[in-house]
């Protein structure tokens, strides 16, 4: 099995525990996650890139934010659509409330443009 060098990059990102910088980390992850994507569009970048958020505990004030950035990793790779709504159900089960506008346009759009 071949590791890739955009696997090992995304899986090494740390987030910082503070509210302010925890928020910079996820627009600069989600950034490099998008970039990576388009230098790799045969690989899974975005999946990959969603699945390791799993262990990251997200401050509830960037919850919006993250579900935002979770979301639109589905436009360009409608792959990793059963990845976003495991990380809202499981962050929801933790007190953080969805944001149903923007999964209704996601979603929509999804069906449109697939």
């Amino acid at each position: 099995m071949a590791i890739f060098a955009w696997a090992t990059e995304l899986r090494l990102f740390r987030f910082r525990s503070s509210q302010a910088g925890q928020a910079a980390d996820l627009s600069n992850y989600f950034s490099k996650a998008f970039s990576l994507h388009n230098e790799h569009p045969g690989d899974a970048v975005l999946q990959f890139a969603i699945a390791c958020l799993r262990s990251v505990n997200i401050d509830p004030a960037n919850w919006p934010m993250f579900q935002k950035l979770l979301l639109l990793g589905v436009i360009p790779e409608p792959a990793c659509l059963p990845y976003v709504p495991e990380q809202i159900i499981v962050r929801r089960s933790a007190g953080a409330g969805p944001i149903l506008g923007q999964m209704e346009e996601i979603a929509n759009d999804l069906i449109q443009n697939h």
